[in-house]
């Protein structure tokens, strides 16, 4: 998936700043982040709570640029997107993937088990994206003052 041309555009700002620039990227990722994970955890449904405890923050450069959501738990996806006739990708398509993209995660109807979906993650990542350029042209209006 691709980051929005925006957000691209506003990170571009920030860098073009400095050290400064740098650590407010670093700052609005680790935040938004978090909170990512926080309110998929929130949103997480609970049986026994191995699903929410599962639910992690993983860096994926030395610099804090770039941060995973993790769910550890297998069952996650079935609980995000349902199963059978219940399958709902419409988190997947307003995160930005493609239409045939999400397709892919439908499973090709073996099985009918018809659990119906309980969204946790993809919702907080779209809450998350909205905040995390809101928290970076700000910080760029700070800075060029």
């Amino acid at each position: 998936m691709s980051v929005k041309t925006n957000t691209k555009s506003v990170i571009k700002s920030l860098e073009k700043l400095g050290k400064k620039g740098l650590e407010e990227i670093q700052i609005a990722t680790y935040a938004n982040a978090k909170d990512i994970e926080l309110n998929a955890k929130a949103n997480a449904p609970i049986d026994n709570g191995d699903l929410k405890q599962s639910i992690t923050t993983q860096q994926l450069d030395k610099k804090g640029f770039a941060y995973r959501i993790l769910v550890g738990m297998l069952y996650g996806a079935y609980q995000e997107f349902g199963t059978g006739r219940k399958v709902d990708l419409s988190y997947l398509v307003q995160a930005g993937f493609s239409k045939s993209e999400a397709l892919k995660y439908k499973g090709k109807g073996i099985k009918e088990v018809n659990i119906m979906p309980q969204p946790y993650l993809f919702p907080a990542f779209i809450k998350g994206r909205k905040q995390y350029i809101k928290d970076l042209k700000t910080a760029l209006k700070r800075l060029t003052k």
